[in-house]
């Protein structure tokens, strides 16, 4: 799933994403969450469930971060953004069944959004000048 996603600029990336949890959620009456989340909570029961976990957020981090990158965002951003939007979405999934309500990731997904927005807008405003400066 996430694979498909980073294949989209990031802001339709990130709209795609949460559309697919609220869909998710709502479909499944509250009660389906992240089954990566689910690993990591329930690890000590299920032996490698956290290290499995592990690996799986890592790789989203990766690709997430490899999307920001081919939108021009430097490493380090790029880096933090990922672990950032994936940490928000995380918690605004967990809330989102805890309430019964999508208002979480609505919430979550509208700030995510601006963030992105910004740094996307504040990194093509620099750009020509870089250029100008070759």
């Amino acid at each position: 799933m996430i694979e498909q996603l980073c294949s989209a600029p990031p802001l339709e990336a990130l709209q795609a994403f949460i559309d697919y949890w609220k869909s998710m959620i709502v479909s499944s009456d509250y009660t389906a969450g992240c089954p990566i989340a689910a690993a990591t909570f329930g690890g000590n029961e299920i032996p490698g469930a956290v290290d499995a976990a592990k690996i799986a957020f890592e790789e989203w981090e990766s690709m997430l971060a490899n999307n920001f990158r081919a939108a021009n965002l430097d490493d380090a951003l790029a880096q933090s953004l990922s672990t950032m939007t994936i940490a928000a979405i995380e918690g605004a999934v967990i809330m989102s069944v805890a309430t019964r309500s999508t208002r979480p990731l609505d919430r979550v997904g509208k700030h995510l959004t601006e963030l992105l927005e910004a740094h996307l807008s504040e990194n093509h405003e620099r750009e020509p000048v870089l250029r100008q400066q070759n």
